[in-house]
Order: structure tokens, then C-alpha cells, then sequence
């Protein structure tokens, strides 16, 4: 059983700023207002500002129609919002410096989801991921990979507890069927770089049906 990486179906880390801006409602005499802006490359966004840059709760919608609700800090994404994509699927949780940031949930158009930490953009520390067919992984990330120790549960009913390094099982750990019968692994993960889709694959002591999976990258 293996895990694939892709893309997600749009980069949530985007919010873009440009000059040639347009103000209305704009409260004559105060720094701090409520007000509407549009972008030279058409972006809008409609909300609080400071000292003529988005500042606190608000809304930008992107010339794509991605959209953004939620905090802003001297018109940076900072603080709690929820970025939703035109075509489908959403975050909503913690943002620092326009990029995912602390807890947050994330879920994709074909019905995947992830819930857990993030640093930097990235899926990183303890989270909880499920495919659209019922699989489910909890436990470590780093920069977005199955990282440290966690286990898998497979609609089969197999579960897998271990090890994992860079998205894949890596050391040692243990696989339990619904029988009830449980083998101790040592894996071994083997890069195979010149694989455009399957990054690299693990050599298992015990040779079983590998299952292939794939999950998110939010980066």
C-alpha cells in the first residue's frame, strides 16, 4: 500500500495586491472605516480598514472568484478566515502572513478532507486525513508528508500502526486484519525519482497486496 502525492485544485495561499485602487464609502475624517476596493488586476475586496489598507474582518474576492472571509492585519490574511475555491472545496482555520497557519480544515471537490495543524501552508504536526473511499490516516506531517508515527484504517477493515517518513511507512510498525491477525513490519522506503506520479515505494519483510494511495498537497 503506497500514498501518491498531487496537487490541490488551487493554491490557497494566494492574495494578491496592486496599486490603482478605488475607494468608496470611506468615513471622511477617521483612519479606521468600513469601505469597498477594487483592484487594478480585479480583485475586490469590501471590509475594515486602517490607515487605508485592509485591517480586521473582510472579504476579497479574486479576479478567479476565489474568495476570502475573515481576518486581515495591515492588509495581510492574519488571524481566522475561510478561503473558498470557485470550483469547489475550502479551507477555514488559522492564517499567518497570507498562508495556512495553526488548525484548520481543509476539504476538496472530489469529497477528500484533512483536519489538523498546519505551519507555513503546509499540513505539519498532528491531523487527521480521509479519501473519498473511506480511508483514513491520523497521526504526523511535515510540509505536508505523513511524517513520524500514525496509523491507517482501510475500508477492508486492515489497519496499519508505524512508523512513516516523507508520506510513506518507514520503520517499524504493525499490520492487523479483520481477521484478527497482526504481523510485525520493518519497511524500508526506497526513492524511485525517475516515477513522474508514484514518488517512491516501500519493500515490506512480509510481501502483502499493496494498496495505493494518493493525498493533497496543499503547498
Amino acid at each position: 500500500f503506497f500514498l501518491r502525492i498531487r496537487r490541490p485544485p488551487r493554491s490557497t495561499q494566494g492574495v494578491s495586491s496592486a496599486a490603482s485602487d478605488v475607494y468608496k464609502r470611506q468615513i471622511k475624517g477617521s483612519r479606521d472605516y468600513k469601505g469597498f476596493i477594487q483592484y487594478a488586476d480585479g480583485s475586490i475586496y469590501e471590509g475594515h480598514f486602517s490607515n487605508g489598507l485592509p485591517h480586521g474582518l473582510g472579504r476579497k474576492i479574486d479576479p478567479s472568484l476565489d474568495m476570502y472571509e475573515g481576518d486581515f492585519i495591515c492588509g495581510v490574511v492574519n488571524g481566522k478566515g475561510k478561503y473558498t475555491h470557485s470550483g469547489g472545496g475550502s479551507y477555514e482555520g488559522n492564517w499567518w502572513n497570507n498562508k495556512q497557519d495553526g488548525n484548520g480544515s481543509e476539504i476538496w471537490p472530489d469529497g477528500e478532507s484533512y483536519t489538523g495543524e498546519y505551519k507555513n501552508g503546509f499540513k505539519d504536526g498532528k491531523g487527521k486525513y480521509t479519501w473519498r473511499d473511506g480511508t483514513i490516516y491520523v497521526g504526523g506531517f511535515i510540509e505536508g508528508k505523513q511524517e513520524g508515527v500514525g496509523y491507517c484504517l482501510y475500508p477492508n477493515g486492515k489497519r496499519y500502526d508505524g512508523e512513516w517518513k516523507n508520506g510513506h511507512e518507514n520503520g517499524i510498525g504493525k499490520m492487523e486484519y479483520k481477521d484478527g491477525t497482526v504481523y510485525e513490519l520493518s519497511l524500508i522506503h526506497i526513492s524511485e525519482p525517475t516515477r513522474p506520479l508514484y514518488i517512491s515505494y516501500a519493500v515490506f519483510c512480509l510481501k502483502k497486496k499493496k494498496t495505493k494511495k494518493r493525498i493533497h498537497d496543499t503547498g
